[in-house]
């Protein structure tokens, strides 16, 4: 699967943030200049220009709930934990665009023992669901300078990007049809860093 960024009204808006706020200045020269410094430096950030090391990124979190009571407040409910790992590598083309090659793993946790989840008991619902882990396999990219948008401030730089993804679905309607979106799964993972 290769998915290629393109800006969005959600990048647009995060570049006129950048650019609105307090710690941007107009007068600060841009060390990165244009679209391909920008591009190699973000690929640097999260991988190497050597195609042969594999970078590893990792991330953790919580999943939370959301209800809404009677009086219309909002509840939420720390449901389980999540973490996950990427394998990453990255070739720089003829044509100046990258070629992002990577796996990735996401697993859900229990609150109390850490223990990875294989089955969760709804806090809502008291129903037992069977819980999967997600493996993005692979999680490939072609990046190109106008792939995303850029911007520098005194103290830091921004990438923002969209990867649109469209692709079988592994949970399958016919097997989940209660939780299957359908034989394609369509989703989009939107970037700022």
């Amino acid at each position: 699967m290769s998915v290629r960024l393109q800006p969005t009204m959600f990048s647009i808006a995060c570049l006129i943030f950048v650019i609105l706020n307090p710690s941007f200045s107009l007068g600060q020269e841009d060390p990165l200049k244009d679209p391909e410094l920008y591009l190699k430096y973000d690929v640097k950030k999260g991988a190497s220009l050597n195609s042969d090391y594999e970078a590893v990124g990792y991330w953790n979190g919580s999943v939370y709930g959301w209800q809404v009571t009677e009086e219309g407040n909002s509840v939420y409910t720390k449901l389980f934990y999540f973490e996950g790992m990427n394998i990453r590598s990255v070739e720089m083309q003829e044509d100046g665009s990258y070629v992002s090659l990577s796996r990735e793993v996401s697993l859900y946790r229990d609150l109390d023992t850490g223990d990875i989840l294989e089955a969760w008991s709804s806090v809502y619902t008291g129903v037992d669901r069977e819980v999967f882990a997600v493996t993005n396999d692979p999680v490939n990219a072609l990046l190109y300078p106008d792939s995303g948008m850029y911007a520098y401030t005194s103290q830091h730089s921004a990438f923002m990007g969209n990867f649109f993804l469209d692709y079988p679905n592994p949970l399958d309607p016919e097997e989940y049809p209660a939780f299957s979106s359908g034989k394609q799964y369509q989703g989009e993972n939107i970037y700022k860093d």
